[in-house]
Parts: C-alpha cells; structure tokens; sequence
C-alpha cells in the first residue's frame, strides 16, 4: 500500500532466530552465520556478520546478562528512559555485497515512531534484548525452498 510520500512498503515477513553458527576460533575472516527463519512458513534467511556480532546475538540468545552493559543494553536504556520503546525491528534491504540494511522502530511517549537506521547484527541484539520487540524482513530478502 503506498505512503503519504507515493511509495509502496514492502510486504514484511514475521521471522524467529533459529540458530547462530561461528566460524572456528582463528579463521579468518572471523565470522557467524545467524540464521532466521519465516514464523508462519518455509521461508529462511542466513546473515553473515563478524564472530564478536554472532556472539552478541548468542549471548542475546541465552539470557547471558554481562558484567558491564553493552551498546545494546545502553541504546535500550536511552530509549526507556526517554519513555520509549522498542517495538520491532526490520531487515529491509540487501546491497550489492551482500550488505542487509535494517531499521528500529521506536514507539515514542506522544504515541509516533521513528526508525533508527542500524546495522542488522546490531538490530538483532536490541530486538533480543528488548524482550517482545517483532522481528521482520522484506518478503523479497526471504529464500523460500523449492517444492
């Protein structure tokens, strides 16, 4: 359905993390493959960022709660303290190279929102974090199994 500007939003896709997978200690490059798969099909997508990301995400993943807070903890603790909240997280688009573009939606006090532009390893961690936060891509970023 177009916006206000004419544009046409993408059809989003609701997704669950299945897996995070690191490549083994000393390989270079160091990287983890978090994979992402369709909530209600047969859909899936694979995002390779760096190991120290995958890892963040397994962490995400396993309640592991650090020492000293994160980036991720902290944007968090920006966002409620300014009485916002997150409430989803989209991976909108794949750049030549393989680059995912993804966005926070934050709910603000007055009931608008705003989309931060993030990194999609970083997206994920505050989507993990925020406890209840949607995760979604673009059906077009979605590789659905031949039948």
């Amino acid at each position: 359905m177009p916006d206000d500007a004419g544009t046409t939003e993408p059809e989003l896709v609701e997704l669950a993390l299945a897996s995070v997978e690191l490549s083994p200690e000393g390989l270079q490059p160091a990287t983890g493959t978090v994979s992402l798969v369709e909530v209600d099909g047969a859909g899936h997508l694979d995002i390779v960022m760096a190991r120290s990301d995958a890892v963040l995400v397994q962490e995400a993943l396993a309640g592991t709660e650090p020492p000293r807070p994160r980036t991720h903890d902290l944007l968090l603790a920006a966002i409620a303290s300014l009485s916002g909240a997150v409430t989803g997280v989209t991976l909108v688009e794949r750049r030549p190279g393989g680059v995912y573009v993804a966005n926070v939606r934050v709910l603000r006090p007055d009931g608008s929102t705003a989309d931060l532009d993030a990194r999609p390893s970083d997206a994920l961690n505050v989507a993990l974090r925020s406890r209840g936060a949607a995760l979604r891509a673009a059906r077009s970023l979605i590789d659905v199994p031949a039948n």
